[in-house]
């Protein structure tokens, strides 16, 4: 019998980042981290990879959703799986912003890193050695982040998809 794991898919590098420092720091339940995004990908691709009672968590950006039609597929298939989404408010920088109490990304990316785009901010996060003492100079706070999944709520069921996105992976 094969041994339960637990994944966290996620659609970008800023994303892979946090989800490693939140692992290492505790603050979610170990596990493997793989990139796949719903709103692209064709989740067959990677099926035969994960067993039916893994647990799986997917990092969900929804500042795009008009890719409707592989998402649903995505989340059909999915419904075998013990998954669930963990939604971010339109995508990571707003959830930052959000966690860190910053008024917009330009506030964002120039108390970050002194920076001005969204390109630039990403690359010095993804590249940053010291992310943890990076999100605590800004005040970070883990409870506020990825704590507002209303719209895409009314979204799912607008468009008749079923998903649970009250998901447990905080330690």
């Amino acid at each position: 019998m094969s041994r339960k794991q637990v994944f966290y898919f996620y659609e970008g590098e800023t994303e892979k980042k946090l989800l490693e420092f939140l692992k290492n720091t505790k603050k979610i339940s170990s596990g493997k981290v793989r990139k796949f995004n719903l709103w692209k990908g064709r989740f067959r691709k990677i099926q035969r990879t994960i067993n039916k009672d893994d647990k799986l968590f997917f990092v969900v950006d929804t500042d795009d959703v008009t890719n409707t039609e592989c998402f649903s597929k995505n989340i059909k298939l999915l419904k075998l799986y013990n998954f669930c989404l963990i939604v971010q408010h339109k995508n990571l920088e707003e959830e930052l912003c959000f966690s860190c109490n910053k008024a917009n990304n330009k506030k964002l990316f120039n108390d970050f890193y002194k920076v001005q785009s969204a390109d630039k901010f990403k690359s010095k996060f993804c590249r940053d050695k010291g992310i943890d003492l990076t999100l605590s100079n800004n005040d970070f706070n883990f409870k506020n982040f990825w704590s507002r999944s209303g719209d895409f709520s009314d979204w799912l069921k607008k468009n008749g998809i079923s998903a649970s996105i009250e998901c447990n992976y905080k330690v």
